[in-house]
């Protein structure tokens, strides 16, 4: 199985941005989509205090997930930008 292809399938289908939802204990995008559901670690006693911990690993999923979109709009645009920059290097001025 090829992870890097099944993980930029999996995140085209995503809206960004994405949320944490803390009433929920889930991550969602822009459209409401279930992304990660944390609610199952509510109910975790070997934790000191696990709404804390929930919303720590809820926003982390969130930064990660939106800075990983954002690098990879900076990399679409800086592509457009060489290939117009090459464009124009090869115009002929009259």
């Amino acid at each position: 199985m090829n992870t890097g292809k099944t993980n930029l399938q999996i995140k085209e289908t995503i809206s960004f941005p994405v949320n944490y939802d803390g009433n929920q204990k889930a991550v969602r995008d822009l459209k409401g989509k279930l992304l990660c559901d944390l609610k199952s670690w509510e109910n975790n006693e070997l934790l000191n205090d696990p709404q804390e911990l929930l919303e720590a690993i809820g926003e982390k999923i969130v930064k990660l997930l939106n800075e990983s979109e954002a690098n990879k709009r900076n990399n679409n645009i800086e592509v457009e930008l060489a290939a117009r920059k090459e464009e124009i290097m090869q115009f002929e001025w009259d």
